[in-house]
């Protein structure tokens, strides 16, 4: 993976994956507020050419799942992989700013 820098920006380059590799795997995701499940078991798979709508109500999760998959959360259980590579957050800034380790492909 390379990383490409910007004046205020981070694109992340993943290298090539194998054909049929899901864009977005969630696995059993879940990610807790102090005593308030906020995600549980959330699992499901995003392929190339495929879109997904994620709709609920206020405090239904919404945010929560985004900033789980942006790495700006860690979650609580489950894995979150982009073509084939699992996110390990190393550590989080001040206002929710992580630095993301990309591992893989997780086989």
């Amino acid at each position: 993976m390379s990383i490409l820098k910007g004046s205020n920006y981070l694109i992340h380059k993943f290298p090539e994956h194998e054909i049929g590799t899901p864009t977005l795997k969630i696995s059993d995701l879940g990610y807790r507020f102090d005593h308030v499940d906020a995600l549980s078991g959330l699992t499901f798979e995003i392929s190339e050419g495929e879109r997904l709508a994620v709709v609920g109500p206020n405090g239904a999760g919404k945010s929560t799942l985004f900033k789980v998959i942006a790495g700006v959360f860690r979650p609580s259980q489950g894995t979150v992989e982009i073509y084939g590579m699992s996110q390990k957050v190393t550590f989080v800034l001040p206002m929710y700013h992580s630095v993301i380790r990309w591992t893989g492909p997780s086989r």
